[in-house]
């Protein structure tokens, strides 16, 4: 007799494509703009480096590549944009040095658009304007208003986009970073994806937007430093914008008094995974929010995964950032 072994198990062979799980980077939004400054050609062929701007004192490396300009200098640029939308946010990325406030007076086609007070933490300053202000071809101005004084405005981005009731930031591209304030390292790819490190112990997103009348989801592709994965995140939101139904016609500063609330904690873990957060009707504004991601503890590489020889201080790596109604 002969002996029977236990009967075959079946197997599956389970194929992932990389396009299963990886997002592709998308283009710019149509009708948008983004301008480098650290890098920007003016009007005249001259770039900032050779002209009004020089490199500033240092900052925190968050805000590497960050460019001083000086005292009296207008900075001018071509633009070539067919607009898309009623509203538009003309943003400007930057910081006051040496004064409470550095006014910067920004046109379009000659006509002056309003002026963004910046202040001494590196911010975006942002004006809503109506879609008559955008020209399809035209020259965009900026003009330091301090005339000689002791500020100076240090400047790293410009960014002029639809307004409209949701925010995509595919995060490690030139177009999100105007967008990512404060607490980033500088972009990276880590294999077909692009992404930024947090940097510290909390990173601040601006979202530009002019929200409909409903609850709200942020939503973040992003993974933890492994060593101290995972990692139970605080979410807390900053709105400052028009609290009421935007006038139609003003480049208007958006400047009213601040407030802050809590989105409560999401877990993150040591592999991509999608992160959401709540947001109540009403806690988002038309104009700028400020998302900060607070961080329980942060870990060098160097110290927790042999032969890494990183020593930044690391929490969380983001590569998407997603701001949406919640469907009724």
């Amino acid at each position: 007799m002969t002996a029977l072994g236990p009967a075959p198990v079946p197997s599956v062979t389970v194929r992932v494509r990389t396009s299963d799980y990886e997002a592709s980077v998308p283009k710019p939004q149509p009708g948008s703009l983004t301008i480098d400054l650290t890098s920007a050609a003016l009007s005249d062929g001259s770039h900032l480096p050779q002209r009004s701007f020089v490199p500033s004192a240092p900052l925190p490396s968050e805000a590497l590549g960050e460019l001083s300009k000086s005292g009296d200098v207008a900075a001018t640029f071509d633009v070539n944009l067919k607009p898309t939308a009623a509203r538009y946010a003309l943003s400007v990325r930057g910081r006051c040095e040496g004064a409470p406030r550095c006014p910067l007076t920004l046109r379009l086609g000659g006509e002056a658009l309003g002026s963004v007070e910046l202040r001494p933490e590196i911010d975006l300053f942002t004006l809503l304007l109506d879609q008559r202000y955008i020209i399809p071809q035209g020259k965009l101005e900026l003009e330091d208003g301090h005339r000689g004084a002791a500020g100076k405005a240090q400047l790293s981005h410009l960014a002029l986009t639809p307004l409209g009731p949701r925010v995509e930031l595919a995060v490690g591209t030139p177009e999100a970073r105007p967008y990512l304030v404060s607490g980033f390292y500088p972009d990276e790819a880590d294999g077909n994806r692009r992404a930024a490190w947090g940097a510290g112990e909390r990173s601040r997103f601006a979202l530009v937007l002019a929200p409909d009348d409903t609850d709200y989801q942020i939503q973040l592709v992003a993974h933890a430093v492994a060593g101290i994965a995972p990692l139970m995140v605080k979410a807390t939101l900053e709105s400052a914008g028009e609290p009421a139904a935007p006038t139609p016609n003003a480049g208007q500063p958006t400047e009213p008094s601040r407030r802050e609330r809590s989105l409560g904690e999401q877990r993150v873990g040591p592999g991509w995974g999608y992160v959401t957060f709540r947001v109540p009707r009403g806690a988002l504004v038309a104009g700028v929010s400020w998302l900060t991601l607070h961080y329980p503890t942060t870990a060098k590489p160097s110290e927790t995964e042999p032969g890494s020889s990183d020593d930044r201080s690391l929490a969380v790596r983001y590569e998407w950032l997603r701001v949406s109604p919640i469907p009724r």
